[in-house]
């Protein structure tokens, strides 16, 4: 079993080394701090179009960072509008926070989202005007980061 295994082993490289197979590289990705909101603004701000490409590749995401007073109560409901109209509504989960502070990851996959959800029309377009809706918890701000992937 074990020459068997050997054999096996040198066949598959033959077959990697003929089929002229390149290595895989992982796309380089990059954080970009796009929106703050806090009181000041009702908890609403704009990104404007175009100024970010479409969230497309599969570690690209949306995160969205809470400064609150503890304890969490309930979801929050980050809502995105284009050109006016709605265009993607997330209720999230917010997981207990590290002192004051917890962070919500928006997704394409389940494997890249926390809070449960993720994006479901994609590609999707970050440009738009949010409203994060406290629903009764007391959050002090929030900012809102895209990962982008090159």
């Amino acid at each position: 079993m074990k020459r068997f295994l050997h054999v096996f082993a040198a066949a598959l490289a033959l077959a990697a080394v003929s089929c002229n197979m390149a290595p895989v590289s992982a796309p380089t990705c990059r954080r970009y701090e796009a929106l703050a909101l806090g009181p000041e603004t009702n908890f609403h701000g704009s990104i404007p179009d175009g100024q970010f490409p479409l969230l497309k590749d599969p570690g690209e995401r949306i995160d969205l960072a809470v400064t609150l007073v503890p304890p969490v109560v309930g979801p929050v409901t980050l809502v995105q509008l284009v050109d006016g109209k709605p265009f993607a509504k997330w209720d999230l989960t917010l997981p207990a926070p590290t002192g004051m502070s917890t962070r919500c990851s928006i997704g394409l996959s389940v494997g890249t989202s926390s809070c449960g959800v993720t994006i479901m029309d994609q590609p999707h377009p970050p440009g738009g005007y949010y409203e994060l809706q406290t629903r009764g918890n007391t959050i002090l701000e929030a900012g809102l980061a895209l990962n982008l992937c090159d």
